[in-house]
């Protein structure tokens, strides 16, 4: 549960994903909550940073479960909070 709570520390309170709204990722994390943890491989990572009103960073990844070959493609949108860099967007592409 310790990791959960550290995991959602990096996550905008704003945070979507598609329908996904913060509280209900929220509910998610804790749904998590007691199952073992899935190992898994990033890879092909890839940052954009930019600067204009506020910094920002799209971050793209690949996600590979240990034991696959292949896995999903992510994109995160961050951007600073309170000073603190943020995810306020994720999702699959």
């Amino acid at each position: 549960a310790a990791d959960l709570v550290a995991l959602r520390g990096f996550y905008s309170r704003a945070f979507a994903a598609g329908s996904v709204d913060a509280a209900a990722w929220d509910r998610q994390l804790q749904a998590l909550a007691g199952r073992p943890a899935q190992e898994v491989e990033l890879k092909d990572l890839a940052v954009l940073a930019w600067r204009d009103r506020s910094d920002g960073l799209v971050v793209t990844f690949g996600e590979v479960p240990k034991g696959r070959r292949t896995g999903t493609v992510k994109r995160q949108y961050w951007g600073k909070e309170s000073g603190q860099w943020k995810i306020f967007f994720e999702g699959v592409i």
